[in-house]
This record gives C-alpha cells, sequence and structure tokens, in this order.
C-alpha cells in the first residue's frame, strides 16, 4: 500500500477483489472466544392457537416460572413480530405479574425494522437510485427492501453501499490530506500495517497482534486526522458528515 497514492483506495489494484471478509466472518477470524457446549430443551407444547392472548399469556407464565425455577431472578422472552405486539399487551394489562419479565422482539424482526426505517429516511434521498440506476438490483426488490423485506439482499446492498461509501470519503480525506501537506504527518509503519492486515487475511495467518496493532495506530494517527476533515467539510457545507 503506497501512501503516495492520490486517491487512496479507489483505483488501488489490491483492493479490486473483496479480500476481507464481512463483518460476521471478519469477527470470527479474529476472535479468540470459544462457546462451550449447551443442551437446548423444549419446554411444553401448548396445544391451542399462537395469536391468541391466552396462549401468550400461558407461555409469558410458563416461562417465568421456569426462570424461578433456576433461580434466575429476570425471565427473557423473544417473540416474532405479532406474537411480541401480543406479549407486550399482556405485560401492560398485568404489569405486577410480569414486572420481572423482559420482553425481547427476535433479531431477524429488529433488523427488519431497523432497515426500514434506513429505507424511510433514505429511500428517496437517493438511496433507491444508488441501487436501481447501476442495475445492481431491480426497482421491485429495492422497494422491497426499502420495506424491511428481502432481507438477505437488502443487508448485503446496505453493506455493499456503505463500503463504497467510506472508500470515496477516504479517498476525498487522502486528497485533502495531500493538498495541506499533511500526508508526511502518517508514519511508514501505519502504511505497512494496513498492507500487512491485507495480506494476513489472504493468507489466513494469525491476524490478531497486526489488527490491534493497527487499532492503535488508527485511534493515535488517523481518527485526529479525519475529525479535522469532518471539521473542515461541515465548514464548507452543513450535510457534509
Amino acid at each position: 500500500m503506497s501512501k503516495d497514492i492520490d486517491n487512496f483506495p479507489v483505483q488501488l489494484d489490491k483492493f479490486n477483489h473483496q479480500t476481507i471478509p464481512f463483518w460476521t466472518g471478519y469477527n470470527s477470524t479474529l476472535s479468540e472466544f470459544r462457546h462451550e457446549f449447551a443442551v437446548v430443551s423444549y419446554a411444553p407444547i401448548v396445544d391451542a392457537k399462537p395469536s391468541d392472548m391466552s396462549t401468550v399469556n400461558t407461555t409469558m407464565k410458563r416461562c417465568s416460572d421456569m426462570t424461578k425455577s433456576m433461580g434466575q431472578s429476570y425471565s427473557n422472552q423473544t417473540f416474532d413480530q405479532q406474537l411480541y405486539a401480543i406479549a407486550k399487551q399482556v405485560e401492560w394489562a398485568m404489569p405486577e405479574t410480569f414486572k420481572t419479565h423482559i420482553i425481547r422482539l427476535g433479531g431477524f424482526h429488529t433488523l427488519s425494522c431497523f432497515i426500514a426505517s434506513i429505507g424511510k429516511l433514505w429511500g428517496d434521498g437517493g438511496l433507491k437510485d444508488l441501487l436501481i440506476d447501476p442495475s445492481v438490483y431491480a426497482a421491485g426488490t429495492v422497494d422491497q427492501m426499502m420495506c424491511g423485506k428481502q432481507f438477505n439482499r437488502a443487508v448485503r446492498a446496505l453493506t455493499v453501499v456503505y463500503e463504497a461509501l467510506v472508500a470515496l470519503w477516504l479517498s476525498a480525506f487522502f486528497l485533502w490530506c495531500r493538498d495541506n501537506d499533511l500526508m508526511a504527518s502518517f508514519p511508514d509503519r501505519f502504511w505497512s500495517l494496513m498492507s500487512e492486515v491485507v495480506s494476513n487475511f489472504k493468507s489466513d495467518k494469525d491476524n490478531n497482534k497486526s489488527v490491534n496493532e493497527a487499532l492503535i495506530v488508527v485511534r493515535t494517527i488517523l481518527m485526529p486526522r479525519l475529525e479535522e476533515f469532518r471539521q473542515w467539510g461541515c465548514q464548507l457545507s452543513p450535510v457534509f458528515k
């Protein structure tokens, strides 16, 4: 990786192909934590319509009883989107009975709502056009993605958009550093660490040491410069973030 490249990292040959895995794979590669084996068992089946309030009430009481029998103070129960709304009504109707009951919306539906909120805020602000005009996704698919549907495609699309925007942001940042004679403030170790992290991911080497060292360098050297760049941009445009 060269510090002489003006538009880093958009036109850098090494970045033409994805070498560092996405979020889950990246953290799995670096993590040293190993889960212990756990025994998963099912509670007795309630032979009733799941969406009935009485059925949800029964499952919540059984969950509380099982939790208390294990010596735990709080019950943590997860519902999907439809049953979550019913469970909250039960909790509101009997606050004393379920005062130690924690009701969670499932992770899938939580992320779906989050994606829908992104579509609500930024869909008509150019996000739809960014995905449709380059023929990344069809118009109908993008409309569904912005509503929280087509989950896998939406996650992939937002990840790609984020990476593209960050690449452009970093390119503008390094051009700003070059124009303001700030490139010399980045030591040679900074550039060598970036190359080392990428090469270690390519060769499946142990990357914990180099990543941790790179994070220290990023926090101490890169982040202060990025904050200066952000403040400079905000003076030029109120929407610069």
